[in-house]
């Protein structure tokens, strides 16, 4: 089961949304270094390599797309579950 939730970074205040998980068609995999998400919708589908030269990982972290941190906080008020 994945989720839709808004995040707000400890470390510069930006809020923004994140994906994380996955459901039962797609799996999210988030760059390693940047935090950019690939959605692969088949087992056949191709990860690709980030155009940040970063690798999508599944246990990869989202990162703020203000300063690249993973220290979040979720906001809970807008959290939405998917499967």
């Amino acid at each position: 089961m994945g989720c839709i939730s808004e995040a707000i970074c400890k470390d510069c205040g930006t809020r923004y949304p994140i994906r994380m998980g996955g459901g039962f068609v797609a799996d999210d995999f988030h760059c390693d270094k940047c935090g950019n998400l690939q959605v692969v919708v088949s087992k056949k589908d191709f990860v690709s390599k980030c155009e940040c030269g970063g690798n999508y990982k599944k246990d990869a972290p989202p990162r703020c797309p203000n300063c690249r941190s993973t220290n979040f906080e979720h906001d809970f008020s807008k959290f939405i579950l998917y499967d």
